[in-house]
């Protein structure tokens, strides 16, 4: 299993800028601008989330791939068919804590 690290590169940027966006500061902890490390989770029978954990509490949040990359929200892929056949809006990202 890998490890967290630091997101970086094209991919990882646009994984940093929504970490960033969505969580500014870490919930638990409450440290402003925590630095993130991330990993990806796959999963065989559910959707593959991103594991975001903050540097200085070690909480982990979690959010679905789909949603992360801007895919979770059209209707063309799997994420974006469940959510318009469950009647959840297009744009609610779903986020658990681990």
């Amino acid at each position: 299993m890998s490890s967290f690290k630091k997101p970086s590169g094209f991919f990882g940027g646009s994984i940093q800028e929504f970490i960033d966006e969505l969580a500014p500061s870490c919930p638990f902890c409450g440290t402003v601008q925590p630095e993130w490390s991330s990993k990806l989770k796959k999963n065989l029978f559910h959707v593959n989330q991103i594991l975001f954990k903050c540097s200085c509490c070690d909480s982990i949040l979690a959010a679905p791939a789909s949603d992360v990359c801007g895919m979770g929200s059209i209707p063309i892929t799997t994420s974006g068919y469940v959510k318009n056949q469950s009647w959840h809006y297009a744009s609610v990202m779903n986020i658990e804590i681990i």
